[in-house]
């Protein structure tokens, strides 16, 4: 498992973006993060649609060594009674103008020929989850274009989905194993 965390983490390391918005004295502030997608139809950008929510309050900017503003049109999940807790899906979709691929600098994009169509048991088997998380990515007051963001790297085992019956739905989620103990 260790190996094939390593060989995850080398290949999408650069696939994946924190996003940040700011406070109203301009200091940043981390929001969550983004996985870049080279499908048919485009360069592509998927987050969670609760991040996105996020613009109503601040501008949205990603990026690790210099940041850029998301200037973009998202297609989000609805969730039900506007109740974004209720979205059990929570995603977030924008197809990326070729001007923001091009200044997106050292990122790559995970092709729609590496993304799994597997329907078997995600019980029993390894998943590694790249991101940075919320609560571990600190920056620094007034330096948005010098961000110095931590990506995570979690690998664990798929478990039935019964272990959360009133949160997860099987035909919906992959839930892991998770100790939060190990947990960079």
């Amino acid at each position: 498992m260790d190996e094939c965390s390593k060989a995850a983490f080398t290949r999408y390391r650069h696939a994946i973006l924190p996003i940040y918005g700011s406070t109203e004295r301009g200091t940043p502030v981390h929001i969550g993060s983004g996985v870049l997608l080279k499908l048919p139809e485009g360069h592509c950008l998927v987050t969670a649609a609760h991040v996105i929510d996020q613009n109503k309050k601040t501008t949205l900017y990603t990026g690790v060594s210099r940041t850029e503003e998301l200037l973009l049109e998202f297609a989000i999940t609805t969730p039900a009674n506007e109740d974004r807790a209720r979205d059990h899906y929570d995603f977030a979709l924008a197809r990326l103008p070729g001007s923001l691929v091009s200044r997106l600098e050292g990122a790559t994009f995970i092709k729609e020929t590496e993304i799994s169509r597997s329907v078997g048991t995600p019980v029993g088997r390894a998943y590694t989850c790249l991101g940075f998380p919320n609560s571990k990515t600190k920056t620094r007051p007034g330096r948005m274009n010098n961000l110095e963001p931590v990506l995570g790297v979690y690998t664990s085992i798929g478990l039935a989905h019964q272990k959360l019956p009133s949160v997860a739905n099987e035909g919906d989620h992959i839930l892991l194993d998770f100790n939060a103990k190990i947990f960079p």
